[in-house]
């Protein structure tokens, strides 16, 4: 097909070859040029489509926050983290004032603030009010108290009891039972409601008591292009790889690459901020065939509507929100429901690593099915540091060719917060890691 990049490549090569022998055998020179300038072009613009990376956090963004230079993907992803983290933090403040700056930012740049909370995070900022509500009723379950439940978590699980009738004292419930009960049925619907109709700031702050209520235009819901081109705008300034986009925003994406003015203009975005990741005629025409050509898999849907990914999503978020124990727990139900799953199992592992060392070591070694050996090697680098056992350490270290791996990443416990006790998680390239991991390593041999 001449939309593919090979075929681009291989018509460059042949226009040069033409004009490096004087158009000899070109019956028109002008037409040649022509269509070797827009080969060569569409070669650079699929080399500089590919290369857009999707924040994943907002460690782009200066030390006071989003202004009017910042990147629209870095808008979406600071405002997308700060809204789903919970709101109960030392820097709740500055969470607030972050993801609300954001949210005024895209509003001037055509996207509603109503669209990109209640449209395109409303699945997940549910998910992970359910998610806590079952941290904070588990709490409870354990501990026969309230005290240390945060007073948002705590109003949740209470508007949780009253709306599903599941108390905290009933033993017989589990972890798993809390968090299905708070993903489905009227307590999803209530939730779903507060999404609908709640100020943005209430939202932003996970308020349930007595939030105020508004009325939300339906023209607000989405960029003046509508639902699809909406969809398009989020897709792309907030996933990487293209072929992870709804079949309808790729083809906005190849109507964007063969007409952007007119495309931009239809959408009712300026070109100026969509042109901040550059399209591919190529690369979207590729793409939109694969989608329609190809049969893709279903989602592996395992509790309650939810896929393994969204799960796996769900424990990393309870990890980085520090309720490591309610990340265990959950990991630990749903390996036990679903045996099968080598990627849960994995997790569960990780999740064990800072309380439970010999445990997560025994589990990842175990792991005879992994296609990421050297992620395996730095879970049980891990383990080790837990327990100080620092020439293990190093050995697991020394297995690693970072020759290899200079590209890999992954979400990885913090090296000296395991020596400290207090674990955190971060997303680090495997070079990062390793280095940071030697300096506890050296740091520990010193004390020893």
């Amino acid at each position: 097909m001449i939309g593919s990049v090979d075929n681009l490549r291989a018509m460059h090569r042949l226009g040069d070859n033409c004009e490096a022998h004087g158009h000899q055998e070109c019956a028109d020179e002008a037409t040649c040029s022509a269509l070797n300038r827009w080969a060569a072009s569409e070669v650079d613009a699929y080399q500089s489509a590919i290369q857009f990376e999707a924040p994943i956090d907002a460690v782009a963004l200066p030390a006071d926050g989003p202004n009017a230079l910042t990147p629209t993907a870095d808008l979406m992803a600071c405002a997308a983290v700060n809204i789903l983290s919970v709101p109960w933090t030392h820097s709740g403040l500055k969470r607030m004032i972050w993801a609300t700056s954001s949210l005024a930012r895209l509003a001037e740049r055509g996207v509603p603030a109503d669209a990109f909370v209640r449209t395109h995070l409303a699945d997940r900022i549910r998910r992970k009010i359910a998610l806590h509500v079952a941290v904070a009723w588990s709490h409870f379950q354990r501990e026969g108290t309230m005290d240390g439940i945060p007073h948002q978590a705590a109003s949740w699980l209470a508007l949780f009891e009253r709306t599903v009738g599941f108390s905290s004292s009933d033993s017989s419930r589990s972890f798993l039972d809390a968090l299905i009960a708070a993903s489905t049925g009227e307590f999803r619907t209530a939730v779903e409601d507060w999404i609908k109709s709640a100020a943005i700031a209430h939202i932003a702050a996970w308020r349930i008591d007595d939030p105020l209520i508004v009325s939300v235009p339906v023209e607000a819901l989405a960029v003046k292009g509508g639902p699809e081109a909406s969809q398009w705008v989020f897709d792309r300034f907030t996933k990487t790889y293209i072929h992870e986009w709804q079949n309808e925003s790729v083809a906005w994406e190849l109507s964007f690459a063969l007409a952007s003015e007119q495309t931009a203009r239809r959408s009712g975005i300026d070109m100026r901020w969509l042109m901040e990741r550059p399209p591919s005629v190529a690369l979207s025409a590729n793409t939109l065939v694969r989608q329609h050509t190809l049969w893709a898999d279903e989602p592996d849907l395992i509790l309650s509507g939810t896929s393994e990914s969204q799960l796996m999503e769900d424990i990393l978020h309870l990890i980085y929100a520090k309720e490591i124990r309610g990340a265990q727990e959950l990991a630990t139900e749903v390996c036990s429901r679903n045996p099968g799953s080598f990627a849960l199992k994995r997790l569960r592992a990780f999740t064990l690593v800072p309380t439970d060392p010999s445990s997560a070591r025994m589990l990842l070694l175990g792991d005879q099915n992994t296609s990421e050996p050297w992620l395996r090697t730095l879970n049980l680098a891990s383990c080790a540091i837990v327990v100080r056992d620092y020439v293990s350490a190093g050995t697991y270290l020394s297995e690693l060719d970072l020759s290899e791996f200079l590209h890999e990443s992954a979400w990885l416990w913090v090296p000296s917060s395991l020596q400290k006790g207090h674990a955190e998680v971060r997303s680090y390239q495997v070079d990062a890691w390793v280095m940071a991991a030697r300096d506890v390593l050296e740091a520990g041999k010193l004390s020893n």
